[in-house]
């Protein structure tokens, strides 16, 4: 083997390494997903691959995270949306049903930003993240 391969396969892996570490160490930075209006919310659906319709509108205040909220509100800290910085504030969930399934996804807006996404079954207590567009 020639000497700058060799050199190059044995710098590869800590060069890797490094990055990696690099990118892991990063903070976390919530994301900033346009949704106040349908269509930003109905593009949103679909570049997570979902075609849906709205069922329903229903504004709300966003509760604190304690109680049976803590566990939606950890879903949306994977997925890196900002609901913590938004507790005591008014909202609107979007409701859509998801076509050729019996599945919903819910979109969580305040003003005019995504603070919380989900996909769910009406008949089980069963939350998903709503996709890897989120989760990337």
């Amino acid at each position: 083997m020639k000497r700058p391969l060799k050199v190059l396969l044995a710098v590869l892996p800590a060069v890797v390494g490094a990055g990696v570490l690099f990118l892991c160490s990063r903070p976390e930075t919530m994301r900033e997903i346009p949704a106040g209006t349908e269509d930003e919310r109905l593009a949103f659906l679909r570049s997570c691959g979902i075609a849906g319709e709205l069922l329903s509108e229903q504004h709300v205040t966003v509760p604190g995270e304690d109680g049976a909220f803590a566990d939606y509100a950890a879903l949306q800290h994977v997925q890196r949306l900002p609901l913590a910085s938004h507790t005591g504030e008014a909202a609107a969930v979007y409701t859509y049903g998801i076509a050729g399934s019996s599945l919903r996804a819910e979109l969580l807006c305040a003003g005019d930003r995504l603070i919380g996404a989900q996909l769910y079954l009406p008949e089980e207590a069963r939350v998903m993240p709503l996709g890897s567009a989120l989760t990337n």
